[in-house]
């Protein structure tokens, strides 16, 4: 399985700049931004399978939108992103 290390989502393309098992923070860009924003995610794991008539292998994935909050945050400082990130990695998961 080919590991995430960029994802684009409502408007931003997100890099990878740390991760520690499924607990990443991603740098997020947008052009009309001057600033980064950062997101700490639980990486998500979508299983091999058929769908729609054609065969998937699996793959990682940023979470939904529907999950932020519980598997995804946004924050405007690699400060408090990283807390988060540490935070996260000290847990079980």
């Amino acid at each position: 399985m080919k590991p995430l290390t960029e994802y684009a989502r409502n408007g931003f393309d997100f890099l990878l700049l740390r991760r520690e098992g499924r607990i990443a923070i991603f740098a997020g860009s947008k052009p009309e931004h001057f600033h980064p924003n950062y997101e700490v995610i639980r990486i998500q794991i979508n299983k091999a399978g058929e769908r729609f008539g054609k065969f998937h292998d699996a793959t990682e994935s940023c979470p939904r939108n529907e999950l932020w909050g519980n598997e995804g945050w946004t924050f405007q400082t690699i400060e408090d992103a990283t807390a988060k990130f540490e935070e996260l990695t000290r847990k079980p998961v």
